[in-house]
């Protein structure tokens, strides 16, 4: 089990609007027996569910997600890939609010049950709703590379202390959103 850093709450909850609360009580699990969700195959790409409600919540992952694996997973282990890592958790963490809104876990079960059967995956309400964080993350990267020539994954990446990470993060994304 893992917990997302400081400075990765911070960065998910700007792109997100999920409370840092939420955030920094969420778990992060590789899957796992008993508990293997998602049902995704590892090898293909994987993926990642979100469960919980209003006391508890978890983001799963396929083990692919864990690895840095090649001969294993090919083109889909992504380990140590910070980039894809944002990409999909900024997407999962939009979940967790859908947990919070439906109170209950077997609701919101339910709910997302009955849009996967009536939508499909790709067109169910509540996933088009949890691809704006990963909209937003591509704004402000774009909107880093091109006003300040440095990416979010470089940034983070970079040798400033987290503190320092978290206060950039909050001046560019501050500038952003006085663009937008």
């Amino acid at each position: 089990m893992y917990k997302f850093t400081k400075l990765a709450v911070h960065l998910l909850s700007l792109v997100s609007q999920v409370s840092k609360d939420v955030l920094t009580q969420t778990k992060i699990i590789k899957r796992h027996y008993p508990e293997y969700i998602p049902w995704y195959r590892a090898p293909s790409g994987g993926g990642a569910i979100t469960l919980g409600n209003r006391r508890w919540s978890r983001i799963y992952y396929t083990e692919n997600w864990f690895s840095d694996d090649h001969s294993i997973y090919s083109n889909a282990a992504y380990g140590s890939n910070l980039w894809v890592w944002l990409r999909m958790t900024s997407h999962e963490v939009i979940h967790l609010t859908h947990a919070l809104r439906f109170r209950f876990f077997i609701v919101y079960l339910t709910v997302f049950a009955y849009q996967y059967i009536r939508y499909g995956h790709d067109k169910a309400p509540l996933e088009l709703e949890a691809n704006a964080g990963t909209y937003r993350l591509y704004g402000f990267n774009n909107y880093m590379v091109s006003t300040h020539n440095l990416s979010i994954d470089n940034m983070l990446r970079g040798s400033m202390s987290e503190e320092d990470k978290i206060s950039m993060l909050s001046n560019y994304w501050a500038q952003y959103n006085n663009k937008v």
